[in-house]
């Protein structure tokens, strides 16, 4: 782009203006998931307002874990009703990498963990 102006003095001046263009990643859903193969709870991960939603699938306490890729992780627990869903408002950084994964909370033993499932917000 080009702008042509004219100094006090009647000299026309030349003045480029550089632009740049930042690119941003696009916004990746992660589709539902489960913790495991006995299907305890699932989530998913909804780009669009960076919604996470939790479900419980039996009478187990369930949670979430999410963050920023190599960032801190945040945890929410739910137990509510039995196929029940809670909504996760989670207020991520537009076209940051993000991970999260579904758990049943287990008592006396270690909790049952999905895989780290990754999208971008």
């Amino acid at each position: 782009m080009r702008v042509r102006s004219i100094s006090a003095s009647g000299t026309a001046t030349l003045v480029l203006l550089a632009l740049t263009t930042v690119t941003a990643q696009a916004a990746t859903d992660v589709g539902w998931f489960y913790n495991d193969a006995d299907h305890d709870a699932k989530a998913r991960f909804r780009a669009y307002g960076e919604h996470i939603d939790l479900c419980k699938l039996n009478k187990a306490k369930v949670f979430v874990e999410y963050g920023v890729a190599g960032g801190s992780i945040s945890r929410t627990y739910y137990d509510g009703d039995v196929d029940s869903c809670k909504d996760i408002n989670w207020a991520a950084a537009e076209g940051k990498a993000i991970q999260i994964r579904v758990c049943e909370q287990k008592t006396w033993a270690p909790d049952d963990c999905s895989a780290w499932k990754y999208g971008t917000a």
